[in-house]
């Protein structure tokens, strides 16, 4: 955004401009750890660089406005995202409003294509974490309940081989001791 603005040899103000864009930009830095930070810092520098020299009109700009609706919805719960999604909105509208050079109906197009879609986007992959969270507990949940009975099956099976192996040296002990009671009058 910065090196566009520069590179445009006729725009008003170029360093103050570039500045406002690299400010609107570097919420796209904050985006993953502070969606909420990351669409004030866009929306304040939208706003900031649409009163103070002209509408942002820079590819970057427009780049960090898919970017930070879409962390918005996909980092932050549905209420949350949908109040710091509105700040969003109002900054693009008030962009466009005193842009002479656009049109106040352009605002719902852009307001669609450019925070709405990928608003729209990061709910689904927010929604998609989350089942994936559930079916992980769920997958954890079901796994340790075949280990407890993986293990209850295994103290069955030790007891039931405890009884037939006592059972059976019992036995032992028993014929060994009539064994030795006959062996003098019955040797075979």
């Amino acid at each position: 955004a910065v090196v566009e603005t520069l590179s445009v040899e006729t725009v008003p103000h170029p360093v103050l401009r570039a500045a406002l864009a690299a400010v609107t930009v570097s919420a796209v830095a904050v985006r993953r750890s502070s969606p909420t930070a990351a669409a004030v810092i866009f929306s304040a520098g939208m706003v900031t660089e649409s009163f103070l020299t002209e509408s942002p009109d820079e590819a970057g700009v427009l780049v960090a406005s898919l970017l930070v609706s879409y962390a918005v919805a996909a980092g932050l719960p549905r209420r949350d995202a949908l109040l710091r999604i509105g700040l969003v909105v109002m900054a693009l509208a008030a962009a466009i409003a005193v842009d002479p050079s656009d049109s106040v109906s352009n605002i719902p197009l852009s307001a669609v294509l450019f925070v709405g879609l990928p608003f729209g986007l990061g709910v689904v992959v927010r929604r998609r974490r989350r089942d994936v969270a559930a079916l992980t507990l769920q997958t954890r949940a079901l796994l340790d309940e075949a280990d407890r009975a993986v293990a209850a099956e295994r103290r069955r099976l030790a007891r039931e081989l405890h009884d037939v192996v006592s059972h059976a040296v019992t036995l032992i002990a028993v014929q060994a001791e009539a064994g030795q009671a006959v062996i003098d009058e019955d040797p075979s």
